[in-house]
């Protein structure tokens, strides 16, 4: 019920409009499937726009799908929808088949409830920008104001960031052990293991 009225007021200030923040071809795939809302490819500037109409066209999803998600390429726009979802109260989940790194690792963290199947792959490393990557700027610099912000809101803690950043340089990607995301709080759940046959 929240959810709804979140979404018809969104809708009323044209927030959750459909439509394209630009002329290129979406990279992002985005539709609902068996109540669930899917998402994959690179998170763009089409991304929120897309999931905003989609979800509410359909008030009935809660649960947002991550397959596989190279990056984004407006982490802006991304953290901006990653704040949204988390306000409109939705959960996300990974399948067996997802893979996530980056700016999709940061959607992830807007869940409320965040779950995943063995098998799912999350890859963070430092992000960049024309001037270097995070780790070139000192820890108290604002360029790491808003992503570090981002996950201390969905985590309660900016460890994650330090982390994702010392991680791997922006060329490359770490993958996180089971010990990693467990350590830093990035599921609510236990890791849904396959059901063998009985």
């Amino acid at each position: 019920m929240i959810r709804r009225a979140v979404l018809a007021a969104l809708l009323a200030l044209g927030v959750a409009g459909p439509g394209h923040a630009d002329d290129k071809p979406a990279l992002t795939r985005v539709e609902v499937r068996d109540g669930r809302l899917h998402i994959a490819g690179d998170l763009d500037a089409t991304t929120g726009p897309r999931v905003r109409a989609a979800l509410a066209a359909h008030p009935e999803v809660d649960e947002v799908v991550l397959g596989r998600i190279p990056g984004s390429v407006d982490l802006d726009r991304t953290l901006e929808l990653g704040r949204w979802l988390r306000a409109g109260g939705f959960d996300t989940y990974l399948t067996s088949d997802s893979a996530i790194f980056s700016g999709g690792v940061d959607l992830f963290l807007s869940g409320v409830r965040r779950r995943m199947e063995a098998g799912a792959r999350i890859g963070v490393h430092a992000w960049s920008d024309a001037n270097g990557q995070a780790t070139d700027y000192g820890l108290t610099d604002r360029t790491h104001r808003n992503s570090r912000g981002y996950v201390r809101t969905m985590l309660g803690s900016d460890d994650f960031y330090w982390f994702a950043v010392k991680a791997a340089p922006a060329s490359r990607i770490h993958t996180l052990t089971p010990k990693e995301i467990a350590r830093y709080g990035l599921l609510t759940a236990p890791v849904i293991e396959p059901q063998g046959d009985d």
